[in-house]
């Protein structure tokens, strides 16, 4: 989040602009709830703000499956760390940088834009209606991309280092400008 310095001279019966304004530099931001909660609540994070574009965001909630509802607007992150089963919904995240999910990530009429996502361990992100958008997605371990049940999975202009399952009863994934998978797709006879 992006911190502001301002320095004030009392002049007379007033304030006074004496100097200007200095960008204070990007902060890491860390989730600051026990559980569930909107991202654009400053007092869901620590420090109290709402995370910018050249944050780096820590979601660190031990023992917890979380949703983050980005219900208004577009958020922008330099990086992402999650450290916890994590659910997006609603909204559009825009991540500069990397982010490093560690578990299960489900983006649930969530897009996600830019960025290299890396899937580590057993990892598994879930498109329910998720959209991923000009990403690189690189799957470590038994780390796997599923689409499952929802008209509105999409991935634009994504490349997929890892593997793809659509083995949920009527999958359905777009893929618009281009999808590089390197890895397996696994369908059923369902799938579409």
């Amino acid at each position: 989040m992006k911190r502001f310095r301002f320095s004030f001279v009392l002049a007379g019966w007033g304030l006074r602009w004496a100097g200007s304004c200095q960008n204070v530099t990007a902060e890491t931001v860390s989730w600051n709830l026990a559980g569930s909660g909107e991202w654009g609540v400053p007092g869901n994070w620590d420090p109290v703000g709402v995370p910018e574009a050249g944050d780096d965001v820590t979601i660190d909630v031990t023992g917890r499956v979380i949703t983050v509802t980005l219900s208004s607007g577009d958020r922008a992150v330099n990086t992402l760390v999650s450290k916890e089963a994590l659910v997006l919904s609603g909204g559009s995240l825009t991540i500069s940088s990397t982010a490093d999910l560690q578990e299960d990530v489900t983006l649930s009429g969530t897009t996600v834009s830019n960025g290299v996502l890396s899937l580590s361990n057993a990892a598994v992100l879930r498109l329910r209606g998720g959209k991923l958008r000009h990403s690189t997605i690189t799957c470590t371990g038994n780390a796997k991309v599923i689409a499952e049940d929802h008209m509105a999975n999409l991935m634009d202009a994504v490349t997929l280092n890892g593997d793809l399952e659509m083995t949920v009863f009527h999958s359905q994934l777009v893929a618009t400008n281009g999808l590089e998978l390197n890895g397996t797709l696994t369908l059923d006879v369902f799938a579409r």
